[in-house]
């Protein structure tokens, strides 16, 4: 009897444990019709990835076309740092005079007219050698339409070392037959104060003037300018 006893003790906590396990199956197997997986919820989930990987591919692209430009401005940079050193190596480097005195004065040969009462010109006709690596460079200072400018810049010794108003025209300038050797004329404009000055002189005289000659070029801001030079002015 004791044994039966058990044993039916042992059955009513079995039934019991079934209907556990029972509702926790039922339970489950809800759960997992209520989430089940639907078409929908796939088809979403892979519209999502694919704006996910549309948005990382756009952002790719981005990246190289941002890339692309800097490497064509990288490109126009390079290109523009070579002209420069090109214009560095090509840049006149010195300008020396060559004068025609061996005293190193350059020569103001002023023609009087013929009853010797005023000057009819005066100028100064000399040469300038250009040190430069362009071996063109003297046709290029020549040119029409040069991107180089020729100036004299004055000055008047007499005065303190002043630098005064220039009293030559524009330089005109023409190859000479040296290689890199420049001809340069200049030509007095006050002729009538010059006569005034030296006109009555009867051998070379050196003046109060000395020049030098600035030449600049007009593209690169370049410039470089000769040393002074004094000025002999010589009665014709």
């Amino acid at each position: 009897k004791a044994e039966i006893e058990t044993l039916k003790t042992e059955i009513a906590t079995l039934k019991t444990n079934l209907a556990e396990q029972k509702t926790e199956l039922e339970t489950a197997i809800a759960n997992a019709v209520a989430n089940k997986v639907e078409q929908s919820d796939i088809d979403s989930a892979i519209n999502t990835l694919k704006t996910d990987l549309q948005g990382q591919i756009d952002t790719i692209n981005g990246t190289l076309t941002t890339l692309g430009n800097k490497d064509t401005e990288l490109g126009n940079k390079l290109t523009t740092l070579e002209s420069k050193v090109t214009n560095i190596e090509n840049r006149i480097q010195a300008i020396k005079w060559v004068p025609a005195f061996s005293d190193g004065n350059l020569t103001l040969n002023a023609t009087k007219n013929s009853g010797s009462t005023a000057y009819d010109e005066a100028k100064i006709e000399e040469q300038l050698y250009i040190t430069c690596k362009d071996a063109d460079i003297i046709n290029k200072i020549v040119a029409p339409d040069s991107e180089y400018k020729v100036e004299v810049v004055f000055n008047k010794v007499a005065t303190s070392r002043a630098i005064e108003a220039n009293p030559f025209g524009v330089p005109a300038v023409a190859v000479a037959s040296p290689d890199n050797v420049l001809q340069i004329t200049l030509a007095y404009t006050d002729l009538a104060a010059l006569f005034t000055a030296y006109g009555t002189e009867s051998t070379p005289k050196l003046t109060d003037m000395q020049i030098a000659i600035k030449i600049s070029n007009t593209t690169t801001g370049d410039m470089i300018m000769s040393e002074f030079a004094g000025v002999m002015i010589k009665n014709n």
